[in-house]
């Protein structure tokens, strides 16, 4: 986490996605924080994958979907509001080089808003 750390402070980003972490649910969420952005990810069982979005809390972020395929794919699916009425999506996905193509079109199928 250190490398996640240093990246924040010297890019300042205001939103930061994260794949192929390895963490799993013995890394609690409370060592994972960043101060000045909501976190949010999938727990999962195996140690490959999981993603991870961070949000600047400045910015109103909503969860739209969390999706773990074992094997296959997990994505993670954010809107977000920067101001207005305007809004865009942000989604982190993680395919592993294992799974097969027709999990990725799957994914590119799917109509998320």
């Amino acid at each position: 986490m250190v490398f996640v750390h240093v990246l924040v402070e010297e890019s300042c980003p205001d939103i930061l996605v994260l794949t192929e972490t390895w963490l799993n649910q013995k890394v609690l969420n409370q060592d994972l924080n960043l101060d000045g952005f909501n976190m949010f990810c999938i727990d999962r069982r195996s140690k490959e994958g999981r993603v991870v979005i961070y949000v600047k809390d400045t910015l109103s972020a909503h969860l739209i979907d969390a999706v773990t395929q074992p094997k296959c794919f997990e994505y993670i699916v954010l809107k977000i509001r920067p101001g207005g009425n305007n809004h865009f999506a942000v989604i982190g996905i993680y395919h592993p080089p294992s799974a097969d193509s027709e999990a990725l079109e799957e994914i590119w199928q799917m109509n998320f808003f």
